[in-house]
């Protein structure tokens, strides 16, 4: 942590503060910096928040004394406001250390936007890599020469797929337009990487059931609910609570691919599994309520907005994971949903035990989902209002995944002797 003892003695000269509100100010924030290394936490508003409540109201004193502190928090967070605390490398950002430089002025302008997590760290990983192609050269020299030269270095040298070049495109376009703020000329002469169109892989209904008869527990659940709404991995892993309605026997998807919500279908098949294991989310909310924990993440704008929502059960994560975690955006150690990498491995195994030898991920249960929709008479563009997609054309490739033994081979129709 950096010394804002020396910081705020700064502040407090350039605000020129009256010397007993100064002294105050000092007194209260020092308190928090000790409380906050203790936790292991890092410096925020929302840290700020718990330290309030957890020591300072519980601490029995009187109110001019409370008002103060509080008047002491609200101006060293409001003078510290527009100082991004991060730090790390390799394109990940964290809270905890300040940055400078080109990172500083990108994240500044993803945070504003209120990009995910994932697309900051994605966007700041290309950078990187850009950055180090320019030689160390400050990338807010670069125009559009260096960011053809770059992807056509990507495509030829690096050899990456033509989805991860859009990628790269896209990162290099918004740091161009959002951050530099200049118009970008005509970059489409590069070299495009190769294009390899593949029709998905699809289970058959028979093949589904196998694999979810080698599944158990949340894995199992985790798998039904995907497989019986066409979720998104990363959709199944943000639901809350709220967005569960098993009576109606609905999900409601949030801030979807492209931000979009979409209503899909909750299967019947696993509806009495899912209100066991939300009484089971249920009592670990209680637990966490006990100890005075943070509350789940919120979008920036929602937490301002509703600033204890992420202490109430609707909010809470369906799928939360058993460990709690430190927040890399606040610094808070709170619970966070279940990490990826496990509901990956649980699946994988399931699928090596099913004995299946098609090349297998969780996103296979979203394309079958679509295929077995289409095979069952459900018209394509209802198959693409359930999946969100915004084109139809990119719902139509399942028509090319459908069951084909219904339809007849010309050479079943010959008359062989």
């Amino acid at each position: 942590m950096r010394n804002w003892e020396l910081e705020l003695g700064k502040w407090s000269d350039e605000d020129r503060l009256d010397p007993k509100d100064a002294k105050n100010y000092m007194f209260v924030c020092g308190w928090y910096f000790r409380w906050l290394r203790g936790k292991g936490g890092e410096v925020g508003r929302e840290s700020g928040r718990v330290f309030y409540r957890e020591v300072l109201e519980k601490k029995g004193s009187e109110a001019w004394q409370l008002k103060g502190w509080r008047e002491g928090l609200r101006w060293f967070f409001d003078r510290q406001g527009d100082r991004l605390m991060l730090g790390g490398g390799e394109g990940s950002v964290y809270v905890g250390e300040e940055i400078e430089g080109w990172k500083r002025d990108m994240v500044t302008v993803l945070r504003r936007g209120q990009y995910s997590y994932r697309t900051e760290q994605t966007y700041l990983d290309w950078m990187d890599r850009f950055v180090g192609f320019l030689g160390g050269r400050d990338p807010w020299e670069a125009g559009d020469v260096e960011m053809r030269a770059f992807l056509d270095h990507m495509a030829v040298e690096g050899k990456v797929s033509n989805a991860t070049q859009r990628l790269i495109l896209n990162a290099l376009m918004f740091w161009a337009r959002e951050v530099q703020e200049r118009e970008v000329g005509d970059v489409s002469a590069y070299t495009r990487a190769k294009v390899n169109r593949r029709e998905p892989a699809v289970l058959t209904k028979g093949e589904v059931e196998m694999l979810m008869n080698e599944l158990d527990g949340v894995p199992r659940l985790m798998a039904l609910v995907m497989y019986g709404g066409g979720l998104r991995i990363s959709e199944l892993l943000r639901l809350r609570v709220k967005d569960v309605d098993v009576e109606r026997k609905e999900v409601t998807v949030r801030f979807g691919k492209g931000g979009k919500d979409r209503l899909t279908h909750l299967a019947s098949a696993c509806v009495a599994e899912l209100e066991g294991h939300l009484k089971k989310v249920e009592k670990l909310w209680v637990k966490d309520r006990e100890n005075e924990l943070a509350g789940v993440y919120l979008p920036e704008a929602l937490a301002r907005k509703m600033r204890k929502a992420g202490e109430t059960l609707e909010w809470q994560w369906v799928f939360p994971s058993r460990e709690l975690s430190v927040d890399p955006w606040s610094g808070l150690k709170r619970r966070h949903h279940l990490a990826e990498s496990g509901f990956r491995k649980h699946f994988a195994k399931g699928v090596r035990s099913s004995g299946i030898t098609k090349r297998v991920t969780p996103h296979t249960l979203r394309h079958s989902f679509a295929t077995h929709m289409l095979e069952n008479g459900v018209a394509i563009d209802r198959v693409q209002q359930l999946l969100g997609h915004d084109n139809i054309e990119t719902t139509s490739i399942y028509l090319h995944t459908m069951d084909l033994k219904n339809e007849k081979s010309p050479a079943d129709l010959l008359k062989l002797g």
